[in-house]
């Protein structure tokens, strides 16, 4: 049950943007044992993938916070986001096996990835539908707040 809530928590947080969650479970697995990657994720942990992960969540740091960039970004992000969502989320399902002997998620492992897509797909699609609203409501100003706070709740 940890496994699952944990993916799914981490899906959720990369419906709003997909590079921190990544980099969190990229980071702790690369630099501690609290998550132990099985190695059909230990590409998770690479230099290539956190380095890459590193770079566009910096791009995406600076492009989500630009009126109608951010939109544009969005639109990017609707393949992205969910994709990120269902890795995660079967990453740390595979990892927390050791520790959550749940034998229904270890007989269904695909469940987990499927679950990420579909939680962070919702997320990501409210937050996509209610960013321009947002620009035009608020001349633009609204943007940097929103994805501030947006990148402040996919963090915590």
């Amino acid at each position: 049950m940890f496994a699952a809530l944990t993916g799914a928590g981490l899906s959720a947080a990369a419906g709003l943007n997909a590079y921190i969650p990544f980099l969190m479970v990229a980071l702790v697995a690369r630099f501690s044992d609290v998550i132990v990657l099985p190695s059909q994720f230990a590409w998770i942990e690479s230099p290539w993938a956190i380095g890459g992960a590193t770079f566009l969540l910096l791009a995406e740091m600076v492009l989500d916070k630009i009126p109608a960039i951010d939109s544009m970004n969005d639109m990017i992000g609707t393949a992205v986001r969910p994709t990120v969502g269902g890795v995660v989320f079967a990453a740390t399902q595979a990892a927390n096996q050791q520790l959550d002997q749940a034998s229904w998620m270890q007989q269904y492992p695909w469940v987990g990835a499927i679950g990420g897509v579909i939680i962070a797909g919702i997320v990501h699609t409210t937050k996509a539908a209610t960013r321009p609203a947002v620009n035009v409501t608020t001349a633009g100003m609204g943007a940097p707040v929103l994805s501030g706070v947006e990148d402040a709740t996919s963090s915590g």
